[in-house]
């Protein structure tokens, strides 16, 4: 299953590809493809098979690595190009709620600590991290040496690493600097930026953007900056900016309605930007408000580059390991508040959990550990922990849930059948099923 899961993951990729971000290589793309599609075949004859499990387990293991190299590669190259491109530009629209998390960003930068000085913010993708991160350089009125074309993008191609790291500390030398890293992903990333940034004592600093905690404990063990979701009366004002304009001249009648939508879509900004953008294209009246509100998986699967795209990128930066134990969580209904000890016994059941040959660790250990690092990539919140620390119930946010359940599709890992659904109507061949209903209560299935 993981294997063809890898495969069709890959054959998705290769569809939806931009094809001016890959200019030049569509001979090898299209070889590629050829592959993939023999590697399907392959996979789903030796699910049919009965002789010699061990070699084909071997071998579909082979296949799974393989695929998911590949599209790891392609994903990588297509998010360095499109997220600068396209994602950065919805959070340009965050501005609401923010002052608290400016003031304290700024007052870190403008610190009198003479050595380099590394200030990290945290955050699930859409929270409003970049956007902050330029309101702080916008608000600094410490002296910033003069900017260098070193920023020009049209360079970088014709330079190798070496040059660029040459030119870099050239400009940097003997300066007082600010860098901005925006949305790092990994330690090895950080590594080969951090590097390359000379300290000389003269009150420097790096500002760095991560989705993930571990990342920004690895750049800086202070405790990093962490960005909350909006509060009902930020999300509300920054729903009016986008509709009604700065000056929020709102019909009165649509004021309790409206908050109940910002309400329902929990506080994350890039999710409120979206619901604005389609509220602005219909008349203002109660009913249509209403129905925005009952419609919430329909609009937001009708924007999956705005809203999808941007989770889209923690998903495919997340280990292999972690992918399948995610989707799960379509599982499950939105908002709810799933045990974590009955969402481990489901990964083990389903055999999402591994441990290395020589572990000492049990499968329990394991998914604790697998959780534990979801969570700290900001996809899965911890809604209660127990006196001793450990996890006693957890959720993902209705957006994250949306995304897990059009990943599960496109991939085959589970179909969801609700009254809407999310992809047009087909013959399935899954191997997981779930008919969810909010006909009646499911509170007594799983209590926490």
């Amino acid at each position: 299953m993981a294997a063809y899961t890898a495969v069709i993951s890959l054959l998705q990729t290769l569809d939806q590809r931009n094809p001016q971000l890959f200019h030049g290589h569509t001979a090898e793309l299209n070889s590629l493809h050829a592959t993939a599609e023999y590697f399907q075949k392959v996979v789903e004859n030796t699910s049919k098979s009965r002789f010699d499990t061990e070699k084909i387990k071997t071998l579909e293991e082979k296949i799974r690595v393989a695929a998911s190299y590949a599209e790891d590669v392609l994903e990588l190259k297509s998010s360095r190009i499109v997220k600068v491109s396209s994602y950065p530009m919805l959070e340009d629209d965050i501005v609401q709620g923010l002052d608290g998390d400016l003031e304290i960003i700024v007052n870190r930068l403008k610190g009198r600590v003479r050595d380099l000085d590394i200030v990290t913010i945290t955050g699930t993708g859409g929270i409003g991290k970049t956007t902050l991160a330029k309101k702080a350089y916008d608000h600094l009125t410490i002296s910033i040496s003069k900017q260098t074309d070193i920023v020009n993008a049209k360079n970088y191609d014709k330079m190798d690493d070496n040059e660029l790291v040459d030119l870099v500390q050239k400009n940097l030398k003997g300066r007082r600097y600010l860098v901005v890293d925006d949305d790092i992903w990994s330690r090895d990333v950080w590594d080969s930026i951090s590097r390359i940034l000379p300290n000389y004592n003269n009150g420097s600093r790096i500002l760095l953007t991560t989705r993930e905690n571990e990342v920004a404990m690895y750049a800086n063990n202070c405790s990093p900056h962490e960005m909350n979701l909006l509060s009902l009366e930020n999300g509300w004002k920054l729903l009016c900016d986008k509709v009604f304009g700065p000056k929020h001249d709102h019909p009165p009648a649509l004021e309790e309605i409206g908050k109940e939508i910002v309400e329902k879509y929990q506080g994350l900004p890039l999710t409120i930007l979206v619901i604005a953008g389609h509220l602005s294209k219909l008349a203002r009246t109660l009913e249509g408000w209403k129905d925005v509100a009952r419609t919430f998986s329909e609009i937001i699967a009708s924007n999956p580059n705005k809203c999808l795209g941007v989770l889209g990128l923690s998903y495919y930066h997340l280990p292999n390991r972690l992918k399948p134990c995610f989707l799960s969580m379509n599982s499950f209904l939105e908002d709810f508040q799933v045990d974590t000890r009955r969402l481990i016994q489901l990964w083990i059941a389903e055999g999402f959990i591994r441990t290395s040959v020589g572990s000492r660790k049990s499968l329990e250990e394991v998914a604790e550990h697998y959780l534990e690092d979801l969570i700290s990539r900001n996809l899965i919140q911890a809604i209660k922990r127990r006196f001793t620390g450990e996890i006693k119930a957890c959720r993902v946010h209705d957006l994250l849930h949306e995304f897990c359940l059009i990943k599960a599709e496109m991939t085959k890992h589970m179909h969801v059948q609700r009254t809407h659904p999310i992809l047009p109507t087909q013959e399935y061949n899954v191997r997981r099923f779930s008919f969810q209903t909010l006909s009646y209560s499911v509170e007594n299935c799983f209590k926490c």
